[in-house]
């Protein structure tokens, strides 16, 4: 829904001030799906990461759109 696209990309222009740079974004994606997995143990799946990545691919997506609009 727009009401997400709008809240994330004031999150994004937020980190712009914290100092947070375009090409941190994966590294926390890859430390949050790992935290996931490692949580669930073998409750965690393939498909779980492939949900994940997607999910927060999308987010940071929204993120930058708003970073880069301030």
């Amino acid at each position: 829904p727009a009401w997400i696209e709008q809240a994330l990309g004031s999150i994004g222009r937020i980190h712009v001030d914290y100092g947070v740079e375009d090409h941190m974004y994966p590294w926390v994606g890859e430390c949050l799906i790992a935290a996931l997995s490692e949580t669930l143990g073998d409750e965690w799946t393939p498909a779980h990461t492939e949900a994940w990545a997607e999910v927060y691919g999308t987010l940071t997506d929204f993120a930058l759109k708003g970073a880069h609009a301030g």
